[in-house]
C-alpha cells in the first residue's frame, strides 16, 4: 500500500510541475489540472490525491514535496526544515500515513 501510495504521489507531484511549467496562458492552474485527466491512475485518483495533499500540515505538505517532488534526501530536508533527520523521516512517514487514512476515507485503495 504504502508503494501504491508513493508512486501516485511521486507521479501527481510530476505532472503538476510539468503542467505548471507549461500554464502560462491565465488560466487558474487548479481549473486547468481539474481538466486534464491524469494518465495511468485516472483522474478521480489524481483529483482525491491532490485535494489529500491540501488537507495535510503545512510542514507535511512541505516534507512531501520535497521528498516525492524534488527528491531530496531526508539529510538535505533535515537541513532545510532545521530539524533532525529522523524528526524529517516521521513527518514524511506520517505525511504519507495521513494520505493513506484519507484516500481509503473516500474509498481509494491500491
Amino acid at each position: 500500500m504504502l508503494a501504491w501510495l508513493y508512486t501516485i504521489a511521486q507521479r501527481r507531484f510530476a505532472d503538476e510541475t510539468r503542467r505548471r511549467r507549461h500554464s502560462s496562458n491565465g488560466v487558474p492552474l487548479d481549473d486547468f489540472l481539474d481538466e486534464i485527466p491524469a494518465p495511468d491512475y485516472g483522474a478521480d485518483v489524481s483529483r482525491a490525491l491532490r485535494e489529500a495533499i491540501s488537507r495535510l500540515a503545512p510542514s507535511q505538505r512541505q516534507v512531501i514535496a520535497m521528498r516525492l517532488l524534488r527528491g531530496s534526501s531526508f539529510f538535505d530536508i533535515a537541513s532545510a526544515l532545521k530539524v533532525s533527520e529522523v524528526a524529517a523521516k516521521m513527518r514524511f512517514h506520517r505525511a504519507l500515513s495521513a494520505l493513506r487514512a484519507d484516500l481509503e476515507r473516500q474509498g481509494i485503495a491500491p
